[in-house]
């Protein structure tokens, strides 16, 4: 019994909780097993003790047990505190329980709201996917539907060509008569006539059926107008040989009444000389001395006619040797349109205020083509758009400034003609020491080239200019010029009065050269439908003409393999047995020369 007086309640230490009604009903259980068992105790303890001593031992009892209710008051008020902490302990818990319940359930509302948001994004971000799929798609069509417009422009213009030709021919029969100009030709003028009719219509026909047919033109369609073309060019330059070949007959015959009138001339005076002195008739005088004298005269005239011939002093006479005369016709009026050109930006180039202008379309000019690599179609259809944009009269941005090339009336010509320049200056600079940057520059190149045609000549007199081997023509030097004017207008380096190294010099025409080559056998960027200005059919026109000409030591061998490396696999399959056969005489008869 004494071992419960210290002893806390059971509900104290347990980790169950009681309500009221239990602590009052244990509390009172408790209080009367101890009461009796004190009393019990006291009473067996007071019967031993003395009478004498028993009132004092009874007043220390009553003291202890008032203390005792004091303690037991105490330690119930304790037992209520601890009780109504557990409580409050409990209720805290269940409350940071349910604030914590109430958090998960808005984290996992926010979770939903944000999936739902996240999928109604993606559901907006693929309906403008398609639709800007749909737009482009529109717009990838009016782009096709505007290229075959082009295209069947072009080929209008082919058959307009044809048309020409056909009225020309026709202008040669009716200028000269038939029977003497028949003989130079392989038919007669009645199938060249029934011939090029023909050739226009077949011509017509494809191209009508190119219209009607497809929304894109068929690469066969081309190729057969073209080719009608290339046959009425045939048939024209066969007809304007036979021409020249009438005209020269025509010459000699005229010669030959003029000599024999000479002749008659000379017979009437002879009776007149006879009738004089010996010594007067070894000096010419009156009227057969004015002839004799005017047939010296002539004859100094053509030998200094071949004299320039021979030095290419004169600038209106070709000479095979150097240049063949379809070339020569090109030569000159490419380079002479070109230094009329020049002139519509004149005010532009010597205009001070206009100073800072040329300098920023510079750098607009020469920062895409400066930064030219083999990486992808994108990267250089970026470079192309950039460049028509420039050219179009649009504002780019380059550097950070903002630039258009309309700032000035003359602008614009001063951008196309700088723009062929910097990219033929690109094949002198980079080609010639990276031979494989070649062909993304000739595809960017003829990108805008497809997209400005009238830019064709700026680009051929550039070519000229700066590698007259590109037309081909070997320059000869005239007597009243110099060594340096005549190697600078061979393409040569004059630095200080030095001129350029040789290998230097045939280092950069091999990058020219392969520049020329890579256009030439490059399909345009627009794609394979769209008719390319200056294609393989020029390659095999240049061979041709370089092979008709003496070779120059050197140069014309390194010129041959560079074109051949990089054109020869697409004139092989264009031209095939045909270029296999140029390539044996090149080989076996041209290179020994």
């Amino acid at each position: 019994g004494h071992k419960r007086y210290g002893l806390l309640p059971e509900y104290l230490v347990s980790d169950e909780e009681e309500d009221d009604s239990e602590l009052s009903q244990d509390e009172d259980t408790v209080n009367s097993e101890l009461m009796r068992e004190i009393h019990i105790d006291f009473e067996a303890r007071l019967a031993t003790i003395p009478k004498e001593n028993q009132k004092r031992h009874q007043a220390e009892f009553v003291t202890w047990m008032v203390k005792m209710k004091e303690m037991k008051q105490s330690l119930y008020e304790r037992s209520k505190i601890a009780v109504q902490l557990k409580r409050n302990d409990r209720l805290q818990r269940e409350k940071l329980a349910h604030n914590q319940a109430q958090q998960l359930e808005e984290l996992r509302n926010q979770e939903i709201k944000s999936r739902q948001l996240q999928q109604s994004h993606q559901q907006d971000q693929h309906i403008k996917m398609l639709e800007s799929i749909a737009s482009k798609g529109i717009e990838f069509s009016e782009y096709i539907e505007k290229q075959k417009r082009k295209l069947l422009e072009h080929l209008w213009v082919t058959i307009n060509q044809i048309k020409q030709i056909k009225e020309k021919i026709l202008q040669v029969f009716n200028t000269y008569q038939k029977p003497k100009i028949a003989n130079h030709l392989p038919k007669s003028s009645e199938e060249i006539i029934n011939i090029l009719e023909n050739l226009r219509v077949t011509a017509e026909q494809a191209i009508t059926r190119a219209d009607s047919n497809s929304r894109s033109i068929d690469e066969s369609i081309v190729a057969t107008v073209q080719g009608c073309l290339s046959k009425a060019k045939i048939l024209h330059q066969a007809v304007e040989k036979a021409r020249n070949a009438v005209e020269s007959e025509m010459k000699e015959v005229q010669a030959k009444k003029v000599e024999v009138q000479k002749t008659l001339t000379v017979e009437k005076a002879e009776p007149v000389q006879k009738n004089q002195t010996n010594e007067k008739a070894t000096t010419p005088s009156g009227t057969e001395g004015t002839e004799l004298r005017s047939n010296i005269e002539e004859k100094k005239d053509v030998k200094e006619n071949i004299s320039k011939i021979k030095t290419g002093v004169s600038n209106n006479i070709y000479v095979p040797k150097f240049i063949s005369n379809n070339a020569w016709r090109e030569y000159t009026s490419i380079t002479q349109s070109h230094k009329e050109y020049e002139k519509t930006y004149n005010n532009f180039i010597n205009d001070p205020k206009a100073k800072k202008c040329r300098f920023d379309l510079l750098i607009a000019i020469t920062t895409p083509i400066n930064t030219i690599a083999t990486q992808s179609a994108e990267h250089l259809l970026d470079k192309i758009t950039r460049l028509h944009n420039l050219l179009s009269g649009k504002q780019v941005t380059c550097k950070g400034k903002v630039i258009a090339s309309t700032v000035h009336p003359e602008g614009p010509s001063f951008c196309r003609d700088t723009v062929a320049l910097k990219f033929i200056k690109q094949a002198d600079q980079q080609i010639s020491s990276s031979h494989a940057s070649a062909f993304p520059i000739a595809l960017t190149a003829l990108g805008v080239w497809c997209e400005y045609p009238e830019m064709g000549d700026l680009f051929l007199a550039h070519f000229y200019l700066l590698c007259p081997y590109t037309v081909p023509f070997n320059i000869p030097k005239s007597a009243d010029q110099s060594d340096q004017e005549y190697f600078k207008k061979l393409g040569y380096h004059i630095k200080d009065g030095e001129i350029e190294d040789e290998d230097q010099y045939l280092k950069r025409m091999s990058g020219i050269i392969r520049l020329y080559a890579a256009i030439i056998q490059s399909t345009p960027p627009q794609g394979s439908n769209h008719v390319h200005p200056h294609g393989i059919e020029y390659g095999w026109r240049w061979l041709a003409r370089i092979v008709n000409m003496d070779p120059i030591p050197n140069i014309t061998a390194t010129l041959i393999f560079d074109f051949l490396q990089v054109a020869g696999n697409k004139l092989n399959l264009t031209y095939g047995k045909q270029f296999e056969k140029l390539i044996t005489l090149i080989c076996k008869e041209y290179y020994p020369k």
